[in-house]
């Protein structure tokens, strides 16, 4: 859940999010514009890879 700027581009950047989701009743459009651009305007740089191999796991034993 991205409420602002930094918690959607850390979303990417950190978690390598797949998703980025916003309260409509918490933030207003031109944050949510700010948001989406903070999102999509970065990569994955890596740092939490540990966690996010977890989260395949996961996922990959719940698909089969």
């Amino acid at each position: 859940m991205a409420h602002d700027y930094y918690s959607a581009e850390r979303a990417q950047l950190s978690n390598n999010a797949q998703i980025l989701t916003m309260g409509a009743q918490i933030i207003g459009i031109e944050v949510a514009k700010k948001n989406v651009e903070a999102y999509l305007n970065v990569s994955w740089e890596g740092g939490s890879q540990r966690k996010v191999d977890k989260i395949d796991e996961i996922e990959a034993h719940e698909n089969t």
